[in-house]
């Protein structure tokens, strides 16, 4: 049964299998031990960076301005439009600049539609509660 499963890994794509392995690590995320094998793999960076989109989710739905988000965050104009394009699901998914001017010319691109669930609208509202305040050039935890 493995080696079936395998052979079937095998034939994909690397995106298909980034794909694959991306959507069997959100099915697992209710396992306790997830969050701990999370921690170890990602960097500080990537922490950061994942940290950083959510906050401008949230702020972006509170309706701060990209200047001011950009400002708190240290996030580009771009990547702040790419995330509020998703939040009004003007686009299927969040893509970076340098994707999106390496597939101008691809018009065969199949699109993926983000679903948008209530709980995960919550979840980004509440964390905006939780959003340290900047006062000065120092953040308030």
């Amino acid at each position: 049964m493995t080696n079936k499963i395998i052979d079937n890994l095998n034939k994909l794509s690397k995106k298909e299998w980034q794909l694959h392995t991306w959507n069997l690590l959100l099915k697992d995320m209710n396992d306790s031990n997830f969050g701990k094998a999370l921690n170890r793999i990602l960097s500080i960076y990537e922490k950061n960076m994942i940290v950083n989109r959510l906050a401008a989710l949230a702020l972006l739905r509170k309706g701060k301005s990209y200047r001011k988000i950009g400002e708190e965050l240290w996030l580009s104009p771009t990547t702040i439009r790419s995330l509020k394009k998703l939040l009004d699901n003007s686009v299927m998914e969040y893509s970076s600049y340098r994707t999106v001017k390496n597939q101008k010319n691809d018009k065969n691109k199949k699109n993926r539609k983000i679903q948008e669930t209530p709980l995960f609208i919550n979840w980004i509202d509440s964390f905006i509660n939780k959003y340290p305040e900047k006062i000065g050039k120092r953040w308030n935890y």
